[in-house]
């Protein structure tokens, strides 16, 4: 073949004089794709493997003695180090838009990019639907490069009989409903349009139930799912933890998910990773999803019981409803006591490292411990770590001779770096779906509302409540100045201390279940006040009342803005923070 060559990548021409002999490669089934073409002896490198998957032996006996040079995602330094002339990747497969390895700065360095075509939809909107072109065009791509493109159609064109004959064998009927379960127990972390997954499902005989969302890979509702009422499961095996039989498990135990067709006959495949990405494994897992649907058709799992519409109301609207309204309430009771014990308008039940430490104990089981307890897992760990945190706090404060409001904000401060630090560390350190379960933890949602987990939300509201009722003429005092508190018999350092000890059990209770929700606390007294003044026997009820209307409210927002997808309700109720702090602004 005859250089120089030129190939699209992700919509930039990139020419080669010559093919690359110091090409590196990131991720399994793009190695796998090089290996195919016998590529080895072109490669100094390969990145992204070991600290994220278990590699088969076919798969280490080709590799040979390539050299792994980062575990995860590179470095610049990394790849310079190499001295490569290609680096073979995509858009969150090695690279992530506006990061330091990019096409971009790569050129800098004089290294050529190849996009993997997938991932082109990162940057590109405007891309046709997944097809199983995205492993075609991408090997024969690869083959052209490097000089090989008759090894490459040879390739490719094994690849299209085998899955002629599949379809062939795929009985002729209604396609079966899928669903790909990869990560996720909030929402479900799954193949969306643009994601080869669904091309193959598609081969193999059925439909992708979240097929609609504009996206390769996203995160997507419970509910929507539900609705769906798949009938055939893929479980993406990490090889980690539980793998796909935690998976299995998670999904019998969810009130809704286990009423569907798939889960309550146990209809499903496992599958790995690099079988569900563009790769030459690819066209063996579309067999193997084809012959497990056929198994499924023929009665071999069970037969198929009704649709869970029912079971989406009871088990996850009317909970979630109830979850928004108990944790807006409480939120707002939260955000009116900590902005008087403070003496600060800008007091906000996040500001102390509760959502910090509540985040790290949560992200401690999704990347460390797993689910050691249960469905409680996650909940338990999420309020010791908001508890700890608090606890942190008062010891600083409590060796502190001035225990003013102005410490106990700097100290709350410094522990919830301290703890966005340990989070930042767990999510390096873990596998790839930690970046999705963790987003819910930082973002806040109403995901996970269940009725066995009510309790914990409705013990944090009444505590909250009650304690406020009880305090609101130390709270008024409070109003007029610490010494004039002092004046009326109001023990000031023990009152900021008890509130905060109380704020801090509430707030850990919410975060437990519904990840971080800011603003809600900052806003609400503001509002509460302009209907009612600043005495708090009426100003804590109608916080509480302001608090579960707003959530609410931004619930349903969050629901239904991007359907299918979901959006964190953090986003929500953030954006509403960010105008109503303008207007804030605006009346100074």
């Amino acid at each position: 073949m005859a250089f120089p060559v030129t190939v699209d990548s992700c919509g930039t021409l990139v020419t080669f004089e010559a093919a690359p002999g110091r090409m590196v490669v990131h991720d399994i089934n793009m190695a796998d794709m090089a290996f195919a073409l016998g590529l080895q002896d072109r490669m100094v490198g390969v990145t992204g493997i070991s600290g994220w998957y278990k590699t088969s032996a076919e798969f280490d006996e080709r590799r040979g003695d390539i050299p792994e040079l980062a575990p995860k995602y590179p470095t610049m330094e990394n790849l310079v180090a190499a001295e490569p002339d290609l680096f073979f990747a995509g858009w969150y497969y090695g690279m992530r838009p506006g990061g330091e390895v990019t096409p971009e700065t790569l050129e800098a360095q004089g290294i050529k990019t190849l996009v993997l075509t997938e991932s082109c939809i990162h940057l590109d909107q405007d891309r046709p639907a997944a097809s199983m072109d995205l492993l075609f065009d991408d090997t024969l791509r690869l083959g052209k490069v490097f000089g090989k493109e008759a090894e490459a159609r040879a390739l490719v064109d094994d690849w299209t009989s085998k899955l002629e004959a599949i379809r062939q064998s795929v009985p002729e009927g209604e396609a079966t409903r899928v669903f790909l379960y990869d990560s996720g127990e909030d929402q479900p972390f799954t193949a969306g349009k643009y994601a080869i997954t669904t091309a193959m499902i598609e081969a193999a005989g059925g439909t992708n139930v979240t097929g609609d969302m504009e996206t390769s890979w996203g995160r997507t509702s419970w509910e929507a799912v539900a609705a769906a009422n798949p009938e055939f499961l893929i479980l993406l095996d990490y090889q980690g933890g539980d793998g796909a039989e935690g998976l299995l498990a998670f999904l019998k135990a969810h009130p809704v998910m286990s009423q569907t067709d798939a889960v309550k006959n146990e209809r499903y495949v496992t599958l790995r990773y690099e079988e569900l990405t563009p790769g030459p494994a690819n066209i063996d897992a579309i067999g193997k999803i084809a012959k497990a649907l056929s198994r499924s058709l023929t009665g071999a799992y069970g037969e198929a019981g009704p649709t869970p519409i029912d079971r989406i109301v009871v088990d996850l609207r009317l909970p979630r409803a109830l979850l928004a309204v108990m944790v807006g309430a409480g939120l707002g009771v939260v955000g009116c006591l900590l902005q008087t014990v403070t003496r600060n308008d800008l007091a906000d039940p996040f500001l102390f490292g509760l959502s910090s430490g509540a985040a790290a104990g949560a992200v401690l089981v999704i990347t460390v411990t797993g689910d050691v307890l249960g469905i409680w897992t996650l909940p338990i760990a999420a309020f010791v770590g908001g508890m700890l945190a608090s606890a942190i706090v008062l010891v600083l404060v409590a060796r502190l001779r001035d225990q003013g409001p102005a410490r106990l904000i700097l100290a709350g401060l410094a522990v919830s770096f301290l703890f966005m630090a340990v989070t930042n560390y767990l999510v390096f350190a873990g596998d790839q779906r930690a970046a999705h379960s963790v987003l819910f933890w930082t973002l806040g949602g109403l995901g996970l509302a269940r009725w066995d987990l009510l309790p914990i939300a409705l013990a944090g509201a009444v505590v909250i409540f009650v304690f406020a009722q009880v305090s609101y003429r130390r709270l008024d005092a409070l109003l007029a100045g610490d010494d004039t508190a002092r004046t009326l018999g109001v023990n000031v350092d023990a009152m900021r201390r008890i509130t905060f000890l109380v704020c801090a059990f509430a707030t850990a209770a919410f975060v437990s279940i519904t990840g971080v929700i800011g603003f809600v606390g900052l806003m609400v007294p503001h509002l509460a006040r302009g209907f009612v003044g600043p005495m708090h026997k009426g100003l804590i009820i109608m916080s509480a009342i302001i608090g579960a209307c707003l959530l609410l409210a931004s619930d349903i927002a969050a629901r239904t803005l991007l359907m299918p997808q979901e959006l964190p309700i953090g986003i929500v109720t953030t954006a509403l923070g960010a105008v109503f702090v303008l207007g804030l602004l605006r009346r100074l």
